[in-house]
């Protein structure tokens, strides 16, 4: 056993539990910032103990903070005794691991004389289950070495330390869970009062790490290793394999390596190794092969890990793979019942297609195949070929694209098949195109297909209906659109062979919004409308048979509720005198609820708000000030003007007569409150007609110097 080296300074690596929190607390020690590359913690101590010479078959066991006595010592009555100390420290939870580091630390609680030199002698002995007497005590196995403090003129030393890790690797070599040390004074001095002393918080700090994990999740090329051997389609595989190590979160700086090895599997001298940067655990690591491989040759490849400690997992499991990147030949489609001529099937009727492969390969493993881009695969029948069925949604011309796949998944050029579906759904009479809503129509279904004996018909999402053909493969039926807008009707036919048709589609479009006319408006929204503020007839048509009212509402105001005049129609008169359009909104109702699909129409008023004018107060200007005057001009937009209506802000409307020239003129002088902005609102009044509003915008300056 090598000596044990002796060490005392400031910052040690690795302290007691109980000593590095003192330190800590006395601001003599900075912990580490981050953890090392292993765990660390302390070892359960299961023995604390001294003996005493004077007494030599009592033991004296102590907890963890308990003082032992070393060497000699008097006790009250001036009585010398001789003490040493035993302390056993289990090893079991560093089992299987690899022990980096471990320290021995202790603490001078007292010492008999500082002026002398003094040492404690640290001896590894026998294992005990029991606290030991100075007459039966454990046989010691060996010197480990000798504490002493680096600095004697501090005395008692706080704190001595030394490196267990040789001793402790020896005794996990041994297979021994636990390890039992011996405190004593050397032997020489044993006996001398003065060279006593007591120590306490004696323990070992431990940094150990495990082996990383076996390397698992091995495949090659994005293919998983199997037990038997996967073709690879091409010469520079990337073989993959994930990394973990158990001591990951605990120790969140794991950092590992992984090691990659791969050889011919008849030739492993010719081994080739490669070992990856640093990397996290959990990390699935991809390595290319950087030189072509052999086709047709087994190799088989193996992955390892390690960490920044230089534990080594097993090598994993050997995955085993072989090089192929010869492609497929073009494989062949044929089909009896959708041969590449005439027009065969139709929408609905299955049909077989065969693929084989081309000749000559015997290594395609699958086909790919599909029609307008929808691809699934079909695994190849032991002659080659595989017969699948397809049954055509739509008619006229088709494509089938097919590939063939090999062991490696080398892809064969794609080869397209061409073949044309017969048009088979039923031909659709609408005998009234322009029926309304709720209006029967007679439909006449004539056939596409031969020997038709029935037809099958629904209307939008409605129940379906079946009625027979006639001699002649026709029939008669009777529907009512029931949706306002476009409605669907949907007919098939089907064969005495039971074979059935393509769908027919066909659209019925049903217009139902009311109409809208003006006599103030003869040319509808290209009208230039009367003035704002006059009042305007409107007129509502309707556009399905039974309306009973009508809904409207102008600039999206309140809604309104009309009736119907018999025959449909209904008239409403509208005056607007804030906006200068009217923006209408109109829907149709009849006696049972249905409503029509709502209508808009966008018609254009005149505006006609008046103009102001004032030199004391400008518009958008600061001006006037308070207690000073200002003459306000209203001049018309439309001749006969007969008054004007102003207000201030939210103030009260004062009205104000036009002169023969149609303008008007007010005065208004702000107080003192009254400077900042402001707003003048006018309107003109051509008799009984009000127009849109004018907002004359102005600043009253403050007064100079305020």
């Amino acid at each position: 056993m090598a000596p044990l080296r002796v060490r005392f300074a400031p910052v040690p690596r690795l302290l007691t539990l109980f000593s590095a929190l003192a330190l800590a607390a006395a601001g003599l020690l900075a912990l580490p910032s981050q953890p090392a590359a292993a765990a660390s913690y302390f070892l359960p101590n299961s023995l604390t103990a001294y003996t005493d010479n004077s007494k030599p078959k009592k033991a004296y066991p102590l907890d963890y903070l308990g003082e032992a006595p070393i060497g000699a010592w008097l006790d009250s009555a001036g009585a010398k005794h001789v003490s040493r100390g035993y302390y056993t420290f289990d090893l079991a939870r560093a089992s299987g691991r690899q022990i980096t580091d471990a320290t021995l630390s202790l603490v001078e609680k007292s010492v008999a004389d500082c002026t002398r030199p003094r040492a404690i002698e640290v001896w590894r002995v026998a294992a005990t289950a029991n606290a030991p007497t100075w007459k039966n005590a454990p046989a010691q196995l060996t010197r480990v070495g000798e504490l002493a403090p680096a600095q004697p003129q501090e005395c008692p030393s706080r704190y001595l330390y030394a490196d267990l890790g040789p001793l402790l690797r020896s005794v996990q070599q041994e297979g021994a869970s636990a390890v039992t040390l011996m405190l004593r004074v050397p032997q020489s001095q044993e006996g001398t009062v003065a060279a006593g002393r007591r120590v306490a918080s004696v323990g070992i700090s431990l940094e150990d790490n495990g082996a990383p994990a076996v390397p698992g999740k091995l495949s090659v090329s994005g293919i998983a290793c199997t037990d038997g051997t996967p073709w690879i389609g091409t010469t520079t595989p990337e073989l993959r394999a994930e990394i973990n190590d158990a001591d990951y979160p605990g120790n969140p700086f794991e950092r590992l390596t992984a090691t990659f090895a791969y050889w011919p599997v008849d030739r492993p001298s010719e081994r080739v190794e490669w070992t990856s940067s640093e990397t996290s655990t959990g990390t699935l690591l991809r390595y290319t092969v950087p030189t072509a491989l052999a086709q047709n040759v087994p190799y088989a490849f193996a992955v390892r890990a390690t960490d920044r400690a230089g534990a080594t997992s097993a090598w994993s499991p050997e995955c085993k793979f072989a090089i192929d990147t010869t492609r497929p030949g073009i494989p062949s489609i044929t089909s009896a019942d959708y041969p590449t001529t005439g027009w065969n099937g139709g929408p609905g009727i299955p049909g077989s297609f065969t693929f084989r492969v081309a000749p000559g390969d015997t290594d395609v493993t699958q086909f790919r195949w599909g029609v307008f881009g929808v691809l699934e695969n079909v695994p190849v029948g032991p002659d080659g070929t595989v017969t699948v069925r397809y049954t055509p949604t739509s008619d006229g011309p088709l494509t089938m694209s097919l590939a063939s796949y090999d062991r490696a998944l080398n892809r064969s050029d794609t080869v397209n098949y061409t073949f044309r579906v017969k048009t088979t759904q039923p031909q659709i009479d609408d005998q009234n195109p322009d029926g309304a809503i709720f209006q029967p129509r007679t439909i006449v279904l004539s056939p596409a297909m031969d020997d038709v004996v029935e037809y099958t018909w629904w209307l939008n999402d409605g129940p379906h209906t079946t009625v027979p053909a006639g001699a002649d493969g026709k029939a008669t039926i009777v529907v009512s659109p029931n949706l306002a807008g476009t409605n669907h009707l949907y007919v098939t036919s089907r064969t005495s062979t039971d074979l059935p048709s393509g769908k027919a589609d066909y659209y019925m479009y049903v217009a139902t919004s009311p109409t809208l006319t003006s006599p103030d408006f003869p040319d509808g929204e290209n009208s230039e409308g009367p003035l704002v503020g006059k009042q305007v007839t409107l007129t509502f048509h309707p556009g399905m048979p039974g309306v009973t009212e009508y809904v409207w509402k102008i600039n999206r105001r309140d809604e309104q509720v009309v009736p119907a005049d018999a025959d449909g129609t209904a008239t409403v008169t509208w005056t607007e005198r804030d906006y200068t359009y009217l923006n209408i909104e109109l829907t149709s109702r009849t006696a049972d609820g249905f409503e029509s699909t709502p209508n808009s129409y966008f018609l254009t008023l005149t505006s006609h708000a008046p103009t102001v004018e004032s030199a004391e107060y400008p518009e958008w200007s600061t001006g006037g000030g308070p207690g000073i005057e200002g003459t306000f001009t209203f001049r018309p937009a439309q001749p006969g003007v007969t008054s004007y209506t102003w207000r201030l802000d939210d103030g009260p409307e004062q009205t104000v007569p036009a002169t023969t020239d149609g303008t008007a003129t007010t005065t208004w002088t702000p107080t003192t409150d009254q400077t900042g902005w402001h707003t003048l609102k006018v309107r003109e009044h051509i008799g009984d007609v009000t127009s849109d509003e004018k907002e004359y915008s102005l600043i009253v300056a403050e007064p100079e110097g305020s």
